[in-house]
């Protein structure tokens, strides 16, 4: 038997084997399920990390309705956390859910949390650290980008004319305009948008946006019956309103044309307005300041009440507002920092009837405009605080004034400013007692104001401490515009009227530059450049409506009638990226660069005559064949005639036909 067994086993081992395979690595499954990565959570120890999940799923999580779902913390060697979460879903629609709502969510007051699906980390982390920007001069990137008409070698300016309801992109050149762009389907309102990168149309069901060089449809914002809009400044969100019964303001993020947010438009005056940098919004409600941050949609807490008014500063995150005085409490204007909540500025008020706030494009003055009663409550009378924001503790410097002032406008940069100073008593319509028992509303009362004749306007300097006088002049002024640039301003007279009068000025020089004059004109506006300004008839049933293009020192460079126009709107800039040293070393070397500015002037020229030439001939060749084929014509008919004298030409055979008519009869009577 064992014999037999080690010959069995001898012939089993001189068989062959089969050969043998490699062996297979297990293979990892590389999928995460319904997985979220949260970041920006608090380190914590190892005794702490059930408290911190517990916090954040019941105190931060579920006030942001994120849904259910189970929530591991990643630890470190020591077993503390290291600030990174994974929360796993039942659904991918829960997923994507807590996605959108933990994005820059506030955890606490130094942390914010952000997330991402954990199937996405691959991706992230294959992105290089190096940024490559694309060449924007490519086809198709082009038009995407913000100021992408400003990347042509000219970059001249652009604007739209709405002509019996249709719309008209034009080109601003020294030798007239081009036309750009014009779509059938621009037939209702439109807009441009802050930094110009979209025409925004209103429809009965919406917003429809359009952008790049071609004017393409790049998005649609559904908002049944929206009668007004209102980007953010930085063109981040649209806000959207309706007036109607049970109308909504609604916030579109302009990135995803996703819609943020809806408020019922309870009041008319419930405007929302953004911060400059669009991280902040905000609107008066019952009286009540509402801010909101625009991150997560969420109101700040502890803000002033009785606001009639707030305004935000074109340059930081403060905003200004008034309130009215109550139960001996005098009237306050305030600038309020956001987010801190503190009060930069104040000042108080009695016998005040109406405050009105006014912002230098700057950023760097505000202007409250006080109407105060007199302690008989005979009259009226009007005294500016000026808020001196570049400058420490904001000192306030007083200007007072016996008279109305209707308005008050900035040079949008530098230290001048222009005042309009109305009559001095209140109509009959508005008795003072009436105005004292708040019986006429601020809207109402600053309605009439601004419909009061201007007596008298000056040109104020704001100094150190003080604000003096350049000069005062008497006359009905019915506006004053200034240049973007702060240092021409443009005064019209009798606007509206046949006989409007333009008068061009330069604040520095105190000098005046030219006049001119524009029939009925009603409008008036500096390009962003400031070296152009239009003046414009807007009557869609006037036949003689029109626009006229001056330069900033009053020459008239062009001149259009544009029947039926009811609207111009120039195109707004982006911001320049130059410095302020850049700007004021351009300055100090502009005069080198004028011989080919000249040049290119006169190439410009030459141009336009060579085109104007050859339009002129195009319609005298035109005018020959026209020409020529008639006279072709008639030697065809006498050769006819010549080898046919039978023929009559019906043409000569005409038929006269004479008629009395009975004008008119006098009788006198002649005595011989």
């Amino acid at each position: 038997m064992l014999s037999d067994h080690l010959n069995l086993n001898r012939s089993t081992a001189t068989m062959p084997l089969p050969p043998m395979s490699e062996p297979k690595a297990p293979t990892l499954s590389r999928e995460v399920g319904n997985v979220l990565v949260i970041v920006g959570l608090p380190n914590a120890p190892k005794a702490s990390l059930e408290k911190l999940k517990a916090f954040a799923v019941k105190n931060v999580f579920a006030k942001k309705k994120v849904p259910s779902g189970t929530l591991e913390l990643s630890t470190n060697d020591a077993g503390g956390s290291t600030g990174t979460g994974f929360m796993r879903f039942s659904t991918r629609e829960q997923l994507v859910d807590a996605a959108r709502k933990i994005k820059d969510l506030p955890f606490d007051k130094t942390h914010r949390l952000n997330s991402f699906p954990l199937a996405e980390y691959d991706d992230i982390m294959a992105t290089s650290d190096e940024c490559e920007l694309p060449n924007i001069r490519d086809a198709g990137i082009a038009a995407l980008v913000e100021g992408g008409w400003l990347l042509r070698e000219d970059a001249n300016d652009q604007f739209f004319v709405m002509q019996e309801g249709r719309v008209n992109v034009k080109v601003n050149r020294k030798n007239g305009a081009d036309q750009v762009a014009s779509d059938p389907r621009w037939d209702t309102k439109c807009d441009w948008s802050p930094l110009g990168t979209y025409l925004a149309q209103l429809h009965p069901r919406g917003v429809v946006l359009w952008g790049g060089d071609k004017f393409e449809q790049v998005g649609r914002v559904p908002h049944a019956h929206a009668r007004l809009i209102r980007f953010s400044p930085c063109e981040k969100y649209l806000v959207t309103y309706s007036d109607q019964a049970g109308g909504e303001s609604q916030i579109w993020d302009l990135a995803t044309l996703k819609n943020l947010r809806k408020f019922p438009t309870r009041e008319r005056e419930q405007v929302i307005r953004f911060s400059f940098d669009d991280k902040y919004f905000s609107f008066v409600q019952n009286n009540q300041l509402v801010v909101f941050e625009t991150a997560t949609m969420q109101p700040l807490r502890n803000l002033p009440k009785e606001v009639q008014e707030a305004r935000w500063s074109p340059s930081q995150n403060a905003i200004a507002y008034w309130s009215a005085e109550k139960a001996g409490r005098p009237a306050r204007v305030a600038v309020l920092d956001i987010p801190s909540k503190k009060d930069l500025a104040v000042k108080g008020f009695f016998q005040v009837q109406s405050v009105s706030l006014e912002w230098q494009a700057s950023g760097a003055h505000l202007c409250a405009i006080v109407d105060r009663r007199s302690k008989n409550n005979k009259s009226l009378s009007t005294q500016l605080e000026l808020f001196q924001m570049n400058k420490a503790n904001v000192p306030v410097v007083r200007l007072e004034s016996k008279f109305l002032i209707s308005s008050v406008s900035f040079a949008p940069k530098g230290d001048f400013m222009i005042i309009q100073h109305t009559q001095k008593h209140v109509p009959h319509q508005f008795p003072l007692d009436r105005i004292k028992a708040q019986e006429v509303s601020q809207q109402e009362f600053r309605q009439w104001r601004r419909m009061q004749q201007t007596t008298h306007y000056s040109l104020l300097k704001i100094e150190s401490e003080k604000v003096s006088t350049v000069y005062t002049q008497i006359g009905a002024l019915s506006t004053a515009t200034w240049s973007p640039n702060g240092n021409h301003y443009v005064l019209v007279f009798e606007m509206g009227r046949p006989d409007c009068r333009l008068v061009f000025c330069n604040a520095k020089s105190q000098r005046l530059q030219e006049s001119g004059n524009h029939e009925a004109a009603n409008m008036i506006a500096f390009d962003p450049s400031g070296r152009y300004v239009v003046t414009a008839l807007l009557d869609g049933q006037n036949q003689d409506s029109g626009y006229h293009i001056w330069s900033a020192h009053g020459q008239l460079l062009d001149r259009q009638s544009v029947k039926h126009m009811d609207d111009f709107q120039w195109r707004p800039r982006p911001a320049s990226l130059l410095t302020s040293e850049d700007e004021q070393k351009i300055r100090k070397t502009i005069k080198k660069y004028h011989p080919q500015f000249h040049a290119q002037d006169l190439m410009l020229r030459q141009r336009a005559s060579e085109e104007e030439i050859r339009k002129r001939q195009e319609h005298l060749a035109r005018w020959e064949a026209i020409g020529s084929a008639w006279k072709r014509t008639f030697a065809d008919e006498e050769r006819l005639k010549a080898m046919r004298p039978d023929i009559v030409d019906e043409k000569l055979d005409v038929e006269e036909e004479v008629v009395e008519l009975f004008v008119r009869g006098e009788e006198e009577e002649v005595n011989l």
